[in-house]
């Protein structure tokens, strides 16, 4: 069954002429006049197919740029929350900050950037996404200068929650942008490798480099990397939000704007078991098997290589195997099917287990984001799911520690399974329960399907 797209879309828009197919415009073909279906028309000669490749082929590279800029502007704006870990252990061992401390920069960080990105859906679609996004970079740039000479506790709080506030006004609108795309799902899974190997490449230098140099170096490379906003655009107006203007915002049922939310909240309860809750705690669950502490780097560097995996599979595999429905439930089923090998004692199954989960569960989060994309009709609710995510994890990581305090790792795998069950029923609702229409537009044909 085919999305009914309102007429209006044919007559005036962003594609006003409406082509042969009538669809309307994604954020990219807004900002680079690029339609991503262009009818190809019948080319009979030889002359006539060179003219229109000469036509189509400059759009498509403004369009590549547009989302180049995206890609790496979000994965500045997401760095400090990839790394942070580090940054605090480190801050611990070069500026002697206890765990209160530690906590209350992390907070900060973390208070600053949820604020913004919470708030996405209010502002995103009504400032200049170049000016703010080169603004942000630079102020960023300034707070970690700032910090790298002002070391004292006060100053390291209000340094990062600057940092935090002005990350997530440039992640934000480049989160939008990679979303915006005929194919979000296989977007996003390159930009979360991307981040992920950079990170991890950041996080494996930094002991090396040491705190303060690491933040002289952080306010260089977002300083530098201010340029990257002018391959944005000024405004972003997706096919959603387009379609919306012509369309009054109360005529957006509520089980319209229940989906995306429903789909967030299961990605959030999944990510929070997961990451708030394995991750977080792979230590403490190996430690109760009988491995040695000094043993939890070779457990970080196995969940990296496995979230390396997991990230660029939905690029490679798209939806080859089946629809983004059918890979999210085989990936949460293989992360519940790991849980018995983390009880074992043998080290070596507990890694292949934890390399394993982390691959799926990249995976099923790349999906995740392109689902609560595409589910998200008002073209404006998606760009909250990274703020939902990170307070999924920060409850999970509360659930998880209060609860391994009380009961054993067994007792937590057993909930935790359970919960990953709910989300996936959540999910289901959000997808098969006639709560919105859902587009998922076929990156190879441009078309709309069921």
């Amino acid at each position: 069954m085919a999305v009914h797209r309102s007429n209006d879309m044919t007559e005036s828009g962003p594609w006003a002429a409406g082509g042969e197919s009538g669809e309307p415009a994604t954020a990219c073909e807004v900002a680079t006049g690029v339609k991503a279906d262009l009818p190809h028309p019948a080319v009979r000669t030889p002359n006539a197919r060179d003219a229109y490749l000469s036509k189509v082929r400059p759009q498509s590279d403004r369009a590549t740029v547009l989302l180049l800029c995206a890609g790496l502007i979000w994965t500045l704006g997401i760095l400090p929350t990839n790394i942070l870990p580090t940054v605090l252990e480190l801050l611990r061992e070069g500026m002697k900050l206890n765990e209160s401390q530690m906590g209350s920069v992390g907070s900060a960080y973390v208070l600053g950037h949820g604020i913004v990105i919470a708030a996405g859906p209010l502002w995103l679609r009504r400032v200049n996404v170049m000016t703010s996004s080169a603004a942000a970079l630079l102020v960023a740039a300034g707070s970690l200068l700032f910090i790298s000479f002002f070391s004292d506790l006060s100053s390291l709080v209000a340094g990062w929650f600057v940092i935090g506030l002005s990350t997530g006004f440039a992640a934000t609108p480049a989160f939008a942008i990679l979303g915006d795309t005929p194919n979000p799902t296989r977007t996003y899974s390159l930009a979360i490798f991307g981040s992920t190997l950079i990170a991890t490449l950041i996080s494996f230098a930094m002991p090396g480099i040491g705190i303060v140099q690491t933040f002289l170096m952080g306010a260089i490379l977002f300083a530098i990397s201010t340029p990257l906003a002018l391959g944005l655009g000024r405004r972003l107006l997706s096919s959603d939000a387009a379609h919306a203007s012509h369309v009054q915002q109360d005529r957006l049922s509520a089980r319209m704007l229940a989906a995306p939310l429903l789909a967030m909240v299961a990605g959030a309860i999944f990510l929070g078991v997961s990451w708030g809750g394995i991750y977080n705690f792979v230590g403490v669950i190996g430690v109760a098997n009988g491995m040695e502490v000094n043993g939890a780097g070779a457990l970080v560097a196995a969940g990296l290589i496995g979230s390396l995996v997991g990230g660029i599979a939905p690029a490679l595999i798209g939806r080859r195997l089946g629809s983004p429905i059918t890979m999210i439930t085989v990936a949460m089923a293989a992360v519940v099917l790991t849980y018995p090998a983390l009880t074992f004692r043998q080290p070596d199954v507990f890694i292949a287990a934890l390399a394993i989960q982390g691959a799926f569960v990249t995976a099923a989060y790349a999906y995740l984001l392109g689902i609560a994309r595409e589910l998200d009709r008002s073209g404006r609710i998606f760009v909250a799911f990274p703020a939902i995510h990170a307070l999924g994890t920060a409850g999970g990581t509360k659930f998880t520690g209060w609860f391994l305090t009380h009961w054993s790792v067994e007792a937590f795998l057993s909930v935790g399974g359970a919960l990953i069950l709910l989300s996936w029923i959540i999910l289901f609702c959000a997808h098969y329960c006639n709560l919105a229409p859902l587009r998922t537009a076929q990156a190879d044909f441009g078309k709309v399907t069921p």
